[in-house]
């Protein structure tokens, strides 16, 4: 909206000019929350993620003279916890770049090749993971 012919005129003591910067302010603000709301989500989701890990950590004493089951749920957890951040990112990156509309089509992008990935891997590490669960 081009206000510039209205820039000379009062609106109420508000002056016009006043006006469009404060549209050219809110415009800059929306656009930056909603830049960086997708990485207050995605740093949350790394937290909580942290804290459940470390939580589960302190519950397998490994400490102990038979410890295989813990020292098993160990390299499970750290093996999850590291795909399950690498997604968590991964996600976030392309969330924050499907806010930008002069980049929007490299978070497009990226979204459809981690369903066509995630596919691949998931087929290619399919024994590995019956071995890690089992």
């Amino acid at each position: 909206m081009d206000l510039r012919f209205l820039r000379q005129f009062d609106a109420g003591g508000i002056r016009i000019d006043h006006l469009v910067r404060f549209q050219y302010i809110h415009k800059v603000l929306q656009e930056g929350f909603y830049f960086l709301f997708p990485a207050v989500i995605g740093w949350t989701a790394l937290a909580v993620l942290r804290v459940t890990a470390h939580w589960i950590e302190r519950r397998s004493d490994i400490n102990g003279e038979n410890n295989l089951a813990a020292r098993r749920r160990r390299t499970r957890l750290d093996i999850l916890s590291r795909v399950a951040a690498f997604a968590i990112l991964f996600v976030t990156l392309a969330m924050m770049l499907l806010s930008v509309p002069s980049i929007r089509s490299v978070g497009i992008t990226l979204m459809a090749s981690a369903g066509l990935a995630g596919l691949a891997v998931g087929a290619a590490a399919q024994p590995l993971l019956k071995n890690i669960i089992a």
